[in-house]
């Protein structure tokens, strides 16, 4: 179409008026209707009638000689014939542009006389012609070039450089806009598809390709194959999006990576669009003010290089990894097996874990962005990082759902639900874990999240247990638009480059409003609503015995029924003791509801005489929901073991404090039993309790308040030796600790009674002689100990080998006391000798610890400290 003609077309669209029907109806009419010919003059009456006769061959007046020969085109008639085709082709032309009426006349019987002009016009077979010259791709096109020139550096023309001057040519121009085909994937004439040989599934040169005059064949060849390179490339990535789109579903990251590589691709097209309309601007003199416009085919590589670098191989590298970690294919995939193309993975079954598969695809990203900016490259890493940004997009949705609703939306995302009901005390540690936590790390997390999981994951749980206690989840949690992950790293990368810690730090500050609000408000509903710190402070009295007078009277009843041989495990007798103790106290002075609280025995039954017969007993307190969480079974049982481990100090300094004589025997236990527990009760108990009660209040989450109660259980459990790397001195204090009994019991089968003081005179019995028989068996008494190792000849010795046991005592609490065999003052010998030699053991084990850095090591010394004093 013409652009001079362009309003006649635009006019033709519009509704015909009534001038133009009438003129259809007398074209038609005329059509169907025909004048009949006049008669008029024939060559056979011509050549019928004599030769130069007739008016026909008459000359006019003025008219030449017959030698005078006119040429043809001076005719008058034809030259009348010629201007009157003009006119009528000229009023054809301007028919509807001036809405001017056709010359019309009417012949006698009134009718209307319509002259038809019909133009004889040959300007579109110019056209055609000239477009047909331009069509290099046809068989028969030859370019204006002479092959068989000499060559002349200053005739561009003239550049041909070898080969048969019967092979096709073509201009340069003409090949960089077959070039610039092939890169979108479009049938061209320089390369083909190839779908066998040793380049399967690629792009290589044709053989049928046209060549360029100024080109040796193998510089063609190797311009040529470089192109080829991006061409199959890129084409590689349609072919992979065209099959991710094909089944939609699986992975959203891979969904959500194989868009963004879409969108490059889209660039990529558009900027080779562009190159084209450069090249056919300039060819028509449409660039005027634009820069000089230089069409080669090193200037392309050059310009493509520049604009793209190696980031289209890069994004399928990472395609063809992440495809291949999804399909388990990485053990045995091979880089020539025609089954590990990129789009042939994508259509594989999925077998790895989609959280796995989109930590894996991100992070695979974002470490080839990292690497090729270490490199200095800004073009690769831009690329990365804005498709980095679109396919981390599902992975910031899923966070945004959690956070917001406390949901888990897909397996793809790194938190998992184990179905654990809400009720269940471990629900808030087990219920929603990281996936593969246990297996692989956290090999589902993303790297640029691994600074913010913990906050993500107890920010979505607090919501989730919000909405369970029935609150008002959008009345307490600040709902702040949350930006997309795009416009949240486009603020942060700096020339294509941003580093880990930037991103995490970037992260953080992003996440860290929403999940602070959450938990914020999580932790004000505990300790208003569920009154948290009063529940704490009831544990802590009850176990920890920091209510003092209540505590103390308890023991006594319990020892009191241990003293006389009564039965003291009874369930009734313990809970009905506890109970009327908590109510001798006013309403509002109560500590404790004592209906919260059941104390049992389920140890076995066992003697009386040894504090190890307390580990039977169990307290257990009822903590309301959700406090459970807090204080769990398994955090009430560690409480148990600290109340039992109380309650055996106890009863050894109450049997101690009954004996009123012997002194010598009595201040050594003492004293050590009085300083172990000065130690626990100041040092331990209540300057952790302070400490805890301090940071809780600090605390901006439940999973704060369980971590620092934990770490507090676990200090406390660490130094009163309740861990395994003190069990041997555990197992020392206890064997002193039956010792304060076997004492107790060795005085009262001597004087009878153990609230007397029984005369000096009276007790200087004679010592009596123990045969070497009697020291063998006496040797083979099975003592508490678990650990039966003899002490060391040299008990002053102070080293503290690793394995060192705790030493055996000579005396058995199984067995009744009978002063029989040995005098009493022979045992008291005994029981000082063990007792100095446990004491020293603690005293080494102490100072060990003590030795340590940190906070444990500063409250051991002052243990270590005080049990300096033994010696003296």
């Amino acid at each position: 179409m013409r652009m001079d003609r362009l309003p006649d077309h635009l006019l033709l669209s519009n509704p015909p008026d009534a001038p133009t029907l009438s003129y259809a109806s007398a074209l038609l009419d005329r059509l169907d209707n025909p004048h009949k010919p006049t008669d008029g003059l024939t060559w056979a009456q011509i050549l019928a009638e004599e030769p130069l006769e007739g008016e026909h061959w008459a000359l006019s007046a003025d008219s030449e000689s017959d030698s005078d020969l006119s040429p043809w085109d001076d005719d008058p008639e034809l030259l009348r014939e010629r201007a009157s085709a003009s006119s009528a082709a000229s009023e054809y032309e301007a028919y509807g542009e001036d809405d001017a009426d056709v010359d019309k006349g009417e012949d006698k019987e009134g009718e209307r006389d319509v002259e038809l002009a019909i133009p004889q016009r040959y300007d579109h077979r110019d056209k055609i012609e000239e477009i047909q010259a331009q069509q290099y791709w046809r068989a028969d096109w030859k370019p204006d070039l002479d092959l068989d020139k000499e060559f002349d550096i200053g005739d561009p023309p003239a550049y041909k450089i070898g080969g048969p001057s019967s092979e096709k040519y073509i201009y340069e121009h003409d090949a960089v806009r077959e070039v610039l085909m092939a890169l979108q994937g479009r049938q061209n004439l320089l390369f083909s598809w190839t779908h066998q040989g040793g380049n399967t599934f690629s792009f290589t040169p044709s053989q049928t390709a046209p060549r360029l005059a100024h080109y040796t064949l193998n510089a063609q060849l190797s311009l040529l194959r470089s192109f080829a390179n991006t061409a199959t490339t890129v084409h590689h990535l349609r072919k992979f999006v065209a099959s991710v789109y094909s089944r939609p579903g699986r992975v959203r990251t891979i969904e959500a990576f194989a868009e963004a590589v879409e969108r490059e691709l889209c660039r990529f097209e558009g900027w080779c669009a562009a190159r084209e309309e450069d090249i056919v601007l300039a060819q028509n003199g449409l660039d005027a003010g634009s820069p000089r416009t230089v069409v080669s085919l090193l200037s392309l590589e050059k310009r493509l290089r520049d604009e793209f670098g190696r980031a289209y191989e890069v994004l399928l590298d990472v395609s063809r990894r992440a495809m291949r970690r999804a399909t388990s294919r990485s053990a045995h995939a091979h880089a020539d097996d025609d089954t590990d193309e990129v789009w042939i993975l994508s259509e594989l079954p999925t077998r790895a874990p989609p959280a796995l598969v989109a930590a894996f695809l991100l992070d695979a990203l974002f470490a080839s962005a990292q690497t090729f900016a270490g490199m200095g490259d800004t073009v690769v890493p831009t690329v990365l990082l804005r498709v980095f940004a679109r396919a981390a997009a599902p992975v910031w949705a899923m966070m945004q759902a959690w956070v917001g609703a406390g949901r888990v939306e897909a397996e793809e995302f790194f938190v998992e639900d184990n179905e654990l009901v809400l009720a269940d005390p471990e629900f808030w540690g087990e219920g929603y874990t990281v996936r593969g936590e246990g297996d692989e790390g956290r090999a589902s997390v993303p790297g640029f999240l691994e600074g913010v999981v913990g906050m993500v994951v107890s920010a979505g749980k607090s919501v989730g247990l919000l909405r369970a206690l029935g609150l008002d989840v959008d009345g307490v949690h600040a709902r702040a638009e949350w930006r997309s992950f795009s416009a949240v790293l486009d603020g942060e990368v700096g020339e294509g480059h941003v580093s880990a810690d930037v991103l995490s730090q970037v992260v953080y500050d992003e996440l860290v409003a929403p999940c602070r609000t959450a938990q914020t408000s999580l932790t004000r509903v505990l300790f208003e609503e569920c009154e948290m710190m009063r529940h704490l402070g009831a544990v802590e009295n009850l176990y920890l015995m920091m209510r003092g007078d209540d505590m103390t009277h308890f023991a006594n009843v319990l020892f009191g029924k241990m003293d006389t041989g009564q039965q003291w495990s009874d369930f009734h007798f313990l809970n009905t003791s506890f109970s009327e103790i908590v109510s001798s106290h006013p309403g509002p002075a109560r500590w404790i509801d004592s209906a919260l609280v059941r104390l049992s025995y389920r140890g076995t039954r066992t003697t009386n005489r040894t504090v190890r017969a307390l580990e039977g007993l169990q307290v257990e307190y009822a903590v309301p929901f959700p406090l459970t969480y807090v204080l769990g079974p398994r955090v009430l049982s560690a409480y148990n073991v600290l109340f039992v481990f109380l309650l055996q100090l106890r009863r050894a300094k109450g049997v101690l404090d009954s004996i009123l004589v012997f002194y010598a025997m009595r201040s050594k236990l003492s004293w050590f039993v009085n300083t172990l527990l000065n130690f626990v009760g100041t040092h331990v108990l209540h300057a952790q309790v302070a400490l805890l009660h301090t940071a809780v209040h600090k605390a901006e989450s439940l999973d704060d308040v369980i971590r620092l109660h934990e770490e507090h259980l676990e200090k406390i459990c660490g130094r009163c030796f309740l861990r395994e790397n003190t069990a041997a001195l555990h197992r020392a204090v206890t064997s002193v600790l039956d010792m304060s009994l076997y004492f107790s019991d060795c005085f009262v089968a001597f004087a009878g009674d153990t609230t007397h003081d029984i005369s000096r005179a009276y007790l200087l019995l004679t010592r009596r002689h123990r045969s070497r028989q009697q020291r063998r068996l006496r040797r083979n008494v099975i003592g508490f100990s678990q650990s039966l190792i003899r002490p060391e000849d040299d008990s002053e010795s102070d080293s503290d080998e690793d394995g060192e046991m705790a030493p055996e005592p000579s005396f058995s609490v199984a067995a009744s006391v009978s002063l029989a065999e040995e005098g009493f003052f022979i045992r008291l010998d005994k029981m000082s000798s063990d007792l100095d030699g446990l004491v020293k053991f603690i005293r080494r084990g102490v100072e060990s610890l003590a030795a340590g850095a940190g906070e444990s090591g500063q409250v051991f010394g002052v243990l270590a400290f005080s049990l300096e004093d033994w010696d003296r």
